[in-house]
This record gives structure tokens, sequence and C-alpha cells, in this order.
């Protein structure tokens, strides 16, 4: 029996949706960059929101949809995102991962950074009750180089792409990651 929308929706008035369908409904709205219909469609009012580091004027932990809304306009005003790539999701039980890779722009300093981090997301009642970002580790490269005719040293370097924290909750690219990445 095919059902018209309305039907549909009349017989699943009520019904919450199950960790899985949140978690394709968030990876949807990132990949067409609709941060905050995320947050207005997924998100718990009473949600946790947590970054890998502390920001100026930011704590690394936010607690509440308006909290988490602030973390999202500071976002969109500081930075210009000219890709996001969105990876995922992983399910299991209560519990989904999303991979952001993001190429963007601190509007501020002109400063281009590749990041690149994991959402961590638990469902509770069939919204995003907690979040938190991870950032790929920053990789060291030793290898040696030439300083004069006769002398060979051994300098550090770092990887060719500089990854750090995003989000947005979705809002997808980390305001805590981007400004610690343009501050080292």
């Amino acid at each position: 029996m095919k059902l018209s929308v309305e039907q549909f929706l009349i017989k699943n008035k009520g019904e919450e949706m199950n960790t899985e369908e949140v978690a394709k409904k968030l990876v949807d709205y990132c990949r067409k960059g609709e941060w905050r219909k995320a947050l207005d469609d997924l998100y718990a009012d009473d949600i946790v929101s947590v970054e890998a580091h502390e920001m100026e004027n930011m704590p690394a932990e936010m607690r509440g949809i308006d909290q988490v809304r602030g973390k999202t306009d500071w976002w969109e005003k500081n930075m210009e995102v000219h890709s996001a790539k969105v990876g995922g999701p992983f399910v299991a039980r209560d519990t989904f991962v999303v991979q952001f890779d993001i190429d963007v722009t601190e509007k501020a300093s002109k400063n281009r950074m590749q990041m690149s981090e994991v959402g961590i997301y638990k469902v509770k009642d069939g919204k995003v009750a907690h979040e938190q970002f991870l950032p790929l580790a920053q990789k060291k490269v030793v290898r040696p180089f030439h300083a004069g005719a006769s002398s060979l040293r051994m300098a550090p370097t770092s990887a060719s792409i500089r990854s750090t924290g995003t989000s947005m909750s979705c809002s997808r690219a980390s305001a805590r990651a981007a400004a610690d990445s343009a501050s080292s």
C-alpha cells in the first residue's frame, strides 16, 4: 500500500527518528551547507557541543541550542568556506561519526587552512544530544637538509596539509581549531 505524503505524516506523527535516520539527515544537510537547518531540525534544545580546544571568548564546551547557534554565527561571520567534504555516517547504536575535510579562509587574516576532523554524535529521543569534535593529529616529518657545504642537520617540518578541528555543529568547521591554526 502506497501512502501519500499527508498519510505518511499522519501515520508517523509523534514518531522520532532513529540514530541512522538522524545521521543520514545530518550528513545530507552538511553536504548541502545547510548548517542552520541541521541545528533547527536535528538538535536537542539541551545539546552539549564540545570542541577540541578553547578559543578567544569561546569555551571548548557549549551547552544549549542558543550557544551552539552562537558558535555557528561566529563561524559564518569569520570564515569563508571554499569547499567541504563530508564522509560517513558511521553508525552504531545511539552514536554516529562524521568526517569533515574543509578548505577555509579566516576572513580577518586571509589565512587559508585545510582542516580535517571527525564529529562524534550521540542521539537521544530522536535528536542530537551531544557532539564532540576531534581534529586529525598533525604529523611532523623529519627530513635532512644541507645547511652548508659539509654539514648535515635534521629539521622538523610540518606535513604539507595542516589539519585542525572543524565544526559547525555541522556548522562545520570548528571556530576553535581555526583560531588555533591561525595563531600557530
